[in-house]
């Protein structure tokens, strides 16, 4: 039973606690579960969403946000995100950057997550047989 407990805390760190939303000078970050966006402001063409918010792009379509504090949960908080980017794009006219994407589930967390359920199941293989 134990054995999997370090792979339900991954799942649950992975998918509700990690997503994230960061303004920066001239680019918002946007880090969902399995992958993180570098949205330059002046790129945004509008926000909104009925459950989650959605970032509407000029060349990269939608983005869906996965982060909580801008989730159905919170709507107050989703539409204050909206707002704030808005007001950020806005005031970024003509600042130039690029678009990025970037895929956050590799090599290293999965080789990560397998030692630990593996070293919990050989943990628990020796206590059990004492």
């Amino acid at each position: 039973m134990l054995t999997w407990a370090p792979f339900a805390m991954y799942v649950i760190w992975r998918l509700f606690l990690n997503p994230y939303v960061k303004y920066g000078e001239r680019e918002v970050v946007v880090n969902n579960a399995f992958s993180r966006y570098t949205i330059p402001y002046a790129e945004i063409s509008s926000c909104g969403g009925n459950r989650s918010l959605v970032i509407n792009t000029r060349g990269h379509g939608k983005i869906l946000v996965d982060a909580l504090d801008a989730s159905f949960l919170w709507k107050g908080k989703r539409d204050s995100v909206a707002l704030e980017l808005m007001k950020r794009k806005e005031g970024s006219k003509g600042a130039v950057g690029e678009f990025r994407r970037v895929v956050t589930l590799g090599f290293p967390e999965i080789l990560v997550l397998a030692l630990t359920v593996l070293f919990c199941l050989l943990l628990a293989l020796s206590f059990g047989s004492w």
